[in-house]
């Protein structure tokens, strides 16, 4: 209880103190700030993080691949047709569809390349190859994963998705956004 001057204030074996002034109980407030930051920067359908905040993801990536001498791209991904699934089947197994893309991505992606809910069905990866074959095999296998890896939905129906992706390798002191265009573009392209 508070009031304009005391509060009372249960002390750690439960008895309440008393004490002059305004007492803010801080205990449980990192946790709480810790979960906050969580949900503001991460997608609470799929568990990726969200595109705010890319930014210094996409600097330290850009720097990795200068020191290691790879290729640092840009891949946008696109769930083909997507609006398909959520008319015919209802947004709830559009939500089941995009949690089994994010988790198909994760498990065919490497840990050390992160990748984003960019919006809607689109997600963003930052990746690193030797060679522009090296980001192409990639780009296939990560087409070809989702492909074959139906998705199982609450009625026992099973979906397939395909996605389009879009690749821009990142010059070396390119700007994020610039190189994201240039990925858009070669998504729409596809």
């Amino acid at each position: 209880w508070v009031s304009d001057d005391s509060a009372v204030v249960a002390s750690a074996d439960g008895s309440p103190s008393h004490w002059s002034g305004f007492l803010v109980d801080i205990t449980g407030r990192k946790e709480l700030e810790e979960q906050l930051h969580r949900q503001a920067v991460h997608d609470p359908l799929t568990g990726l993080p969200l595109r705010y905040g890319i930014e210094s993801d996409f600097t330290l990536c850009q720097k990795d691949a200068r020191r290691t001498r790879n290729r640092l791209y840009i891949v946008m991904i696109d769930a083909d047709h997507f609006k398909r699934i959520n008319d015919r089947y209802g947004h709830p197994v559009g939500d089941v569809a995009l949690r089994h893309l994010a988790d198909i991505l994760r498990a065919t992606l490497r840990a050390s390349e992160p990748l984003y809910r960019f919006g809607g069905e689109e997600f963003l990866l930052l990746m690193q190859c030797k060679s522009d074959y090296a980001a192409e095999q990639t780009a296939r296998r990560i087409v070809t994963t989702v492909r074959t890896t139906p998705v199982q939905v609450p009625d026992a129906t099973s979906l397939t998705l395909t996605v389009t992706l879009g690749l821009a390798e990142v010059g070396e002191e390119e700007e994020l956004t610039s190189a994201v265009k240039r990925a858009d573009a070669a998504l729409y392209a596809g």
